[in-house]
């Protein structure tokens, strides 16, 4: 049989985990895996640009995947994490899937869910 030998980066889909040293394929809760650098980071100020850290699925993500089943989450710069709810001032844009701080001409920003609706909810009105 032939031994093992070193490795200096995961095989995609896979990300090195510091301490263990070896390559894992989820990096477990409160830790981001990244596709770029291939490497489990526990701040997800350290996802590679353009990436956020996604707690339910453990891994940096483009906007468009902080989406999980059932609930929507949106990239929020700041924190360069997906959130369910953006906050103040930003709104959730569900076009971007990102917090933005000024909705598009065609929707209205709503207070009580931070989100960029087409239309106010009931009981709403145009500011």
């Amino acid at each position: 049989s032939t031994s093992p030998v070193c490795q200096y980066e995961c095989p995609s889909g896979q990300y090195a985990k510091d301490g263990i040293r070896i390559c894992v394929l989820d990096c477990g809760t409160g830790f981001f895996g990244d596709p770029i650098t291939r490497k489990c980071y526990s701040d997800p100020l350290l996802c590679s640009n353009g990436y956020y850290g996604n707690p339910v699925t453990n891994l940096c993500v483009l906007p468009v995947n902080c989406q999980t089943v059932g609930t929507h989450y949106f990239a929020q710069n700041s924190t360069k994490t997906c959130v369910s709810q953006c906050l103040s001032p930003n709104y959730g844009d569900s076009i971007l899937w990102t917090c933005i701080s000024v909705c598009n001409n065609t929707s209205f920003g709503e207070n009580t869910t931070r989100l960029c609706l087409t239309g106010c909810s009931a009981y709403g009105s145009y500011a």
